[in-house]
């Protein structure tokens, strides 16, 4: 960045490991030591640009750095956790669920077969 300039988002990502009673349970059986995670970290946007799509472009290009991941690893899905009711319904219209017995920050997942026929 030149001098003066802000950056107007990120969004950071890291593999993370979660627990077989977070998994939907139809997919327990497959998981029994539970599963890998594409796991979103930070999706933050400047306070200017927020409700404009930028947050949603971010996650969409995190979501096909995480198919292309599935490729070479095998993952669950993506994860995060939501900080407050505001970002969990965002994050519920774009497909996520929160996963079993979450209640407040709830983990939020998208499993892999979801983002696979999301992205193409």
């Amino acid at each position: 960045m030149s001098e003066g300039s802000e950056g107007i988002g990120f969004y950071s990502v890291s593999l993370n490991h979660q627990k077989q009673d977070k998994l939907q349970h139809d997919q327990r059986d497959k998981w029994k030591d539970g599963a890998p995670f594409f796991y979103l970290e930070w999706v933050a946007t400047h306070r200017l640009f927020q409700c404009k799509g930028l947050g949603t472009h971010m996650l969409m290009d995190a979501l096909k750095k995480a198919s292309a991941v599935s490729d070479i690893v095998p993952i669950y899905g993506v994860a995060l956790r939501s900080l407050n009711d505001r970002t969990t319904a965002f994050y519920e219209r774009l497909g996520f669920a929160p996963a079993p017995e979450e209640e407040r920050n709830p983990l939020m997942i998208l499993p892999i077969w979801t983002i696979k026929d999301l992205v193409g």
